[in-house]
């Protein structure tokens, strides 16, 4: 497996040891979506929205033995051409305060990006398993404030314009933490290529805290593949950058769809769309009731 290791600003390429996954938790079967509804044990449905956007088709539910998560949004055709609205539609875990490993198998079925020619923000849209696990504020944040969590994702990504085919997508690594209490507004504080990913394609993603390195540990590979042989993975070390003593102020972890959509007063409005199945996802051991 190839490994990048990134400190925030520095980059460095190496190999991903065998005894470095041999260390982590053992992952075990969260839910497989085998049931003909959602578990409502163990899962919440929640959809955000800002201001300006519309979004007009949002589909969850359990389809053909997977999740199936699709979701549409528009921007306005009624304000200026500057700024943008974000949509996000996910399923969080229902107690997630002990999830440190999460895992899933992800495919996107469909996906569609379409610009306002009149503003410089693009369509966006991707898909993640993701997670908050900490706040790293100077004091402990109140019960729902998001300011300063610090969130980890993995999943595909598309936005428009794109020199390559519809037909695929980026896989990103990203860390970033939450500027304001919803968590609307984030900064970068790292983000690694995972290579790609096609329309119907299959493939597992991973994603791993691991607080005592203070690191952030994501995989990517194909479905059946080894995580060693067939594999990317990225390491993202906060060490020095960040305290993790708090825990975070909205805690969660889930799989969403988000999608980013700039303001237009053209008569065509902008859309993103996207079209999700995931499946198998695995958390770590002790995160089990």
């Amino acid at each position: 497996m190839k490994t990048t290791r990134i400190a925030f600003a520095i980059l460095l390429v190496g190999v991903f040891s065998a005894s470095a996954q041999a260390q982590e938790e053992p992952l075990v079967l969260y839910d497989n979506f085998n049931s003909s509804v959602i578990d409502s044990n163990k899962w919440l449905g929640r959809e955000f929205e800002t201001p300006g956007t519309n979004v007009l088709e949002i589909v969850r539910e359990i389809d053909r033995g997977s999740l199936l998560i699709s979701s549409r949004s528009y921007a306005s055709t009624t304000q200026n051409n500057t700024g943008r609205g974000l949509t996000a539609t996910s399923l969080r875990i229902s107690e997630p305060e002990n999830v440190t490993t999460i895992e899933a198998i992800i495919q996107v079925n469909d996906v569609e990006t379409v610009d306002c020619d009149g503003n410089t923000f693009h369509t966006y849209t991707r898909a993640t398993v993701m997670g908050v696990f900490f706040n790293a504020g100077s004091t402990s944040p109140a019960f729902g404030d998001a300011t300063n969590d610090v969130t980890a994702i993995i999943g595909p990504e598309r936005g428009s314009p794109t020199s390559r085919s519809d037909r695929t997508m980026n896989i990103s690594a990203r860390v970033y933490k939450c500027l304001d209490p919803q968590c609307v507004y984030g900064t970068v504080l790292a983000s690694q290529n995972l290579g790609i990913i096609r329309v119907g394609q299959k493939r597992k993603l991973r994603l791993a805290w691991d607080k005592a390195n203070s690191q952030f540990i994501f995989a990517s590979t194909p479905v059946g593949g080894n995580w060693l042989t067939s594999g990317q993975s990225a390491v993202i070390s906060y060490e020095g950058e960040l305290t993790d003593t708090y825990p975070p102020g909205f805690a969660h972890k889930r799989l969403e769809i988000v999608q980013m959509i700039p303001n237009c007063t053209e008569e065509t409005a902008p859309v993103a769309y996207m079209d999700v199945y995931f499946d198998n996802v695995y958390v770590n051991e002790s995160a089990l009731p």
